[in-house]
């Protein structure tokens, strides 16, 4: 035992383990090799915990960075007005119109130096309110025709929103207009709408969606390609049937087949495996009327394939032996190494070729 770990603590200190394993073969004893095999197991369970760990602390790391990572986004003014539809009320002796309008900066940079232009056309500018309440200072000038207003704005703030709204002498068609010291205000809604992503979750998630979808696949399909590599063959009625009937347990095969047909499970296959268990006992007549049925469900080439086998034994014990050559052939044609592996381990097909040597012939030639 001493000997054996004297040689393992070599192991760490020397990069050719060939060597050590061909020295230590020389010179241990059986239990030697067990304590050296529980202690290679040892170190290979180690190994592949400490590289999982790794590999899950990668991933962390990953998360946790793009998880408190911001987005830089470009610092920008937008200044954009909302005109509102006039209203207009017709006295004894005047015809007065009533018209709002709102404007603000739904950028997210301060606007500075704003001049804004409001302009009637022919109708006067009976009065202008603005109605900013602990807003921005806003200077108001009406001209001597009472036909445009001007309003000055030191700064707007991103999501400031100022209103106005202004009584004419009548009904006229307004124009509205602003510009900053760096951008022109458009006509467009006043509310600013989140464009960052309202957490950092959504904007890893929007940035990495491809990514993460292609590791979620391919985890899909090698634990997809896992449970089919680990399922049992008798996992269905079918596949326990099809093994019994080409043993030769005809009446347990037919019992199965005909549950499974009553339950409606393994759809074409079951129905087409059961025609040949029927064909078998003699049933020609209802083997005929399932084997058609079989054929009209078969979808996949899997499925056509195997009906073309089933109808192969039904053809043979009908007394149709050009038929039953002309399926077992279309069978090989749409699966030929699945049809072949049946046909030589089913004592059922074996039977029939020994009382027709063209169908060994055809199957050895497909």
């Amino acid at each position: 035992m001493f000997l054996a770990y004297k040689w393992i603590t070599k192991l760490t200190k020397y990069h050719s383990s060939l060597i050590i394993v061909m020295q230590l073969g020389s010179c241990m004893k059986t239990a030697d090799y067990q304590v050296l095999f529980l202690a290679v197991r040892v170190g290979v369970r180690f190994i592949s915990g400490a590289a999982l760990t790794l590999v899950i602390t990668v991933i962390g790391g990953l998360l946790v960075y793009f998880f408190t990572q911001e987005k830089d986004e470009s610092k920008v003014e937008v200044l954009t007005y909302q005109l509102d539809k006039q209203v207009s009320f017709e006295g004894s002796d005047n015809l007065i119109s009533i018209g709002a309008l709102k404007f603000a900066n739904i950028g997210n940079e301060p606007a500075k130096i704003i001049v804004a232009e409001f302009k009637t056309g022919s109708a006067e500018v009976i009065e202008f309110k603005i109605q900013n309440e602990g807003g921005p200072e806003i200077s108001k000038s009406i001209s001597e025709d009472k036909r445009s207003v001007t309003l000055r704005i030191k700064s707007l703030l991103p999501g400031e929103i100022v209103s106005a709204t202004y009584l004419l002498n009548r009904p006229a068609t307004v124009d509205f207009g602003m510009r900053s010291d760096r951008t022109i205000g458009n006509e467009g809604s006043i509310y600013r709408f989140k464009t960052e992503r309202s957490s950092i979750l959504n904007d890893f998630l929007g940035d990495f969606v491809p990514v993460l979808m292609v590791i979620f696949i391919t985890a899909l399909l090698y634990l997809l390609k896992y449970q089919l590599s680990n399922r049992s063959r008798g996992d269905s009625k079918n596949n326990n049937g099809f093994v019994l009937l080409h043993r030769g347990a005809t009446d347990e095969a037919l019992s199965i087949f005909k549950s499974a047909v009553i339950d409606g499970v393994d759809g074409s296959l079951a129905m087409s495996n059961y025609a040949s268990a029927l064909a078998i006992t003699g049933e020609t007549d209802k083997a005929k009327i399932y084997i058609e049925a079989s054929e009209f469900l078969a979808k996949s080439i899997h499925e056509k394939a195997i009906c073309n086998f089933n109808k192969s034994i039904v053809l043979h014990y009908i007394g149709d032996n050009e038929g039953c050559l002309t399926s077992l052939e279309k069978s090989l044609r749409l699966s030929k190494s699945e049809i072949k592996t049946y046909f030589k381990n089913s004592k059922i097909m074996n039977d029939i070729a020994s009382s027709n040597g063209n169908i060994t012939t055809l199957v050895d030639n497909a």
